[in-house]
Parts: C-alpha cells; sequence; structure tokens
C-alpha cells in the first residue's frame, strides 16, 4: 500500500459509496478513522470542502487500546507464539545467535499457524 493507492481508494471508492448510502432525512456525513501508519495522507487531503466526509487520525498508541482483536486473540496468539519459541530455543540446546542462524520463515510460520490454533482452541472452551 502506498499513499497514492490509499488516496485513490478514499476518493474513487469510499466516498462514492458512503454517498450511495443515505438516510431519510439525516445529512449525509462520514467519518473514516484512521491509525498513525505512515502511509496515509495528512487529513486536509480527507477532507471535501462541504466538511461532511472526512478522515481523522486517532492519537498515537491508542488503536491496540481499542481494537478487542488487540486486546485478547491477537495478545494471546503472541504469548502462545513466544512460549514455544522459547521451548524450541531450550530444546535445541544451542547458543541463542545460532538459533537464530538456524530459525527460519518457514519456522516462524509454523509457530504462527501452532499459537493460532492454540488461541482458535482456547475460545472455543
Amino acid at each position: 500500500m502506498t499513499r497514492d493507492i490509499f488516496l485513490r481508494w478514499f476518493h474513487e471508492h469510499f466516498v462514492p459509496e458512503v454517498r450511495k448510502h443515505k438516510k431519510k432525512g439525516l445529512p449525509q456525513k462520514a467519518v473514516l478513522l484512521l491509525d498513525n501508519a505512515p502511509l496515509h495522507p495528512d487529513e486536509s487531503s480527507l477532507a471535501f470542502d462541504d466538511g461532511l466526509i472526512t478522515g481523522k487520525f486517532l492519537p498515537p498508541n491508542v488503536t491496540a487500546a481499542i481494537q478487542p482483536m488487540d486486546q485478547s486473540a491477537i495478545s494471546e496468539m503472541k504469548r502462545h507464539y513466544r512460549s514455544e519459541l522459547l521451548k524450541n530455543l531450550i530444546h535445541e540446546v544451542i547458543t541463542l545467535p545460532n538459533f537464530w542462524k538456524q530459525y527460519s520463515l518457514l519456522d516462524a510460520i509454523y509457530g504462527i499457524s501452532a499459537a493460532w490454533s492454540k488461541v482458535k482452541l482456547s475460545t472455543l472452551s
């Protein structure tokens, strides 16, 4: 994703969809809340002259606090991943630098998959 792609999406897709969605008797207002990702353009690029559709940024470092997935499922998945990673490190009986040299992207993908399956199992019970 780039800033240009985001702006094009905002103007060519988001705004027309908002304008299509009309409620009887209500003004056609919309605010797109954004985190502070570097690819997002400044607020002035996300505002129209009529002021009805705009983009606003959340304060820094609050995204994780207000998003339920960050509060529970993702943090639990990270906990399981780190736990398995430490178990693998202890099991290998090698130095930490050598462990990281041997640890591959495939190992990381398998670790994430295993951690995520534990999250799903724990949420079912």
